[in-house]
């Protein structure tokens, strides 16, 4: 009797255990993805889907550019101001100071001569050239070179200063050489100088007869017609020549009027401009001292600048974007992360975008025609787009 309720027990027990076995498989095909229950039941999802796809349509890029730099032309004229500047060629007179004091001597033993150097920057520019001292005590002769040619030789003294140095002789670099005689009465005496406040005293022409101004333009601006405003004003009384050229190109080669006081304009060609957008102007007078000022470039620009680019839609291509069975889009990539502002026209459809990211995507697919297509755009600031693409998924 025992024996026959033990194995009821262990029945009930075997029982109890499938029924929670058969709960947790239950339990564990519930909580699997769908995708997995259906292959472990072995049978197929509701939510599957099947992808048509149209012969011949696939996944292509149809438009790929690098437009760069786009700028807005919110007016037709625009004006860049230009530095003044003075252009001149006159004579200056300027003391140069050498040395505080020195000695020159001789005697049977010892030549006690001196060399005083100094330096031009231009000595073909120098007109007249004088060396002054202070002569404290004397005896003897003198004897005195420049560049190792003799200018002067005898007794001296400080009435006859300043002395006239040769400008034929003189470079970059140059040398005075100060030497005094032998004694001819008493050998074992010396003859000497004692000198103080040696100086140049030099003339010359000094100038800045040339020079430049440069601006940088958009190399995209489509210039329709160019001037130049600028006054001039006389700092010597007589009135030279004054040429103005653009990239080695003349626009003037005109005498300068010191009785006109009034605002000057002249027009310039506007093939003189570069390409690549850096334009140097050259400014030039042979004579005299100016001032230029108030110098203003007004350029007038035309609108053709705008990114336009034109794409064909193929029948096959527009059948299967009105069946919705593939679809159009814009996708352009940015520099930076500034404002990007900008209307964008494709066929007869404009629309708008307004972005600080650095990606923007627009589905156009009810936008485009069949056959040509064109696509515009129109910049609210200026920014610059690295990538445009019109892309069929």
């Amino acid at each position: 009797m025992k024996r026959m309720k033990g194995a009821q027990a262990d029945a009930v027990g075997i029982s109890v255990f499938l029924l929670l076995l058969a709960l947790f498989i239950i339990l564990f095909t519930i909580l699997l993805p769908e995708e997995e229950r259906a292959d472990l039941l072995g049978t197929e999802t509701g939510s599957q889907s099947t992808t048509t796809t149209t012969p011949g349509i696939a996944k292509q890029v149809i438009l790929s550019e690098s437009p760069g730099k786009v700028h807005t032309y919110t007016q037709n004229l625009q004006t860049y101001s230009l530095d003044s500047l003075r252009l001149f060629s006159k004579e200056s007179t300027e003391t140069i100071s050498i040395i505080k004091s020195l000695q020159v001597s001789r005697n049977i033993l010892k030549d006690n001569y001196k060399t005083i150097s100094f330096d031009l920057a231009d000595p073909e520019g120098v007109k007249d050239l004088k060396l002054n001292f202070l002569i404290t005590e004397s005896k003897g002769k003198i004897f005195m070179k420049l560049n190792n040619k003799l200018v002067y030789e005898g007794e001296l003294t400080s009435n006859q200063m300043p002395l006239n140095l040769p400008v034929a002789y003189l470079k970059n670099k140059n040398a005075i050489e100060l030497a005094v005689s032998m004694p001819t009465t008493d050998l074992f005496s010396s003859n000497y100088y004692l000198i103080q406040d040696v100086a140049l005293i030099k003339q010359a022409k000094v100038s800045n007869r040339k020079d430049t101004r440069i601006l940088y333009l958009d190399p995209t601006f489509m210039i329709k017609g160019a001037s130049l405003d600028y006054f001039v004003s006389c700092n010597s009384p007589t009135g030279e020549a004054l040429r103005i050229s653009l990239n080695n190109n003349k626009v003037l080669d005109d005498a300068i009027f010191c009785e006109y006081p009034d605002k000057r304009t002249i027009t310039i060609n506007q093939e003189y401009f570069n390409k690549d957008g850096k334009n140097t102007f050259e400014f030039e007078v042979t004579e005299g001292d100016y001032n230029i000022d108030q110098l203003s470039l007004k350029l007038e620009l035309g609108k053709s600048g705008y990114p336009r680019y034109y794409f064909n839609i193929e029948p096959e291509v527009y059948e299967a974007l009105t069946d919705k069975k593939a679809s159009l889009f814009l996708e352009m990539k940015f520099k930076g992360t500034e404002a990007k502002k900008a209307s964008v026209t494709v066929q007869d459809t404009e629309f708008y975008f307004d972005t600080t990211e650095q990606t923007y995507t627009r589905k156009i697919a009810s936008y485009v025609d069949s056959g040509a297509n064109y696509l515009l755009i129109m910049p609210k600031n200026n920014f610059e787009i690295t990538s445009l693409k019109i892309v069929l998924k």
